[in-house]
């Protein structure tokens, strides 16, 4: 049932500023520390915002979000910006399962 939440939200949640705030993104990115050969799982990934802005630094990046409407506006986010390296996916947040790239 969150989905439906979420995906009444996904419009305004892409539009906020806080998911946009490039600050806000650069520090958890520094905080993380990413590498060209490093890969990245973004759980709840909502509009894909983080998921978009480090991958230029990693070998590829998977944002997975429970509400496909935030995954819409994620792929379109991620045409208009030419990347080629990320992928998103529809799925359950709180029972996912993964591959041992991400480990």
């Amino acid at each position: 049932m969150q989905e439906k939440q979420f995906n009444r939200q996904a419009q305004r949640f892409s539009d906020w500023a806080v998911t946009k705030n490039i600050e806000y993104l650069k520090a958890i990115t520094e905080f993380i520390a990413p590498g060209c050969e490093d890969s990245l799982l973004d759980v709840a990934c909502g509009t894909g915002d983080f998921t978009l802005y480090t991958s230029g630094m990693l070998k590829k990046a998977v944002g997975i979000d429970v509400a496909d409407k935030m995954i819409k506006i994620a792929f379109r986010q991620k045409s208009e910006m030419k990347i080629d390296n990320v992928d998103f996916r529809i799925g359950e947040v709180f029972t996912i399962t993964f591959s041992r790239e991400f480990l």
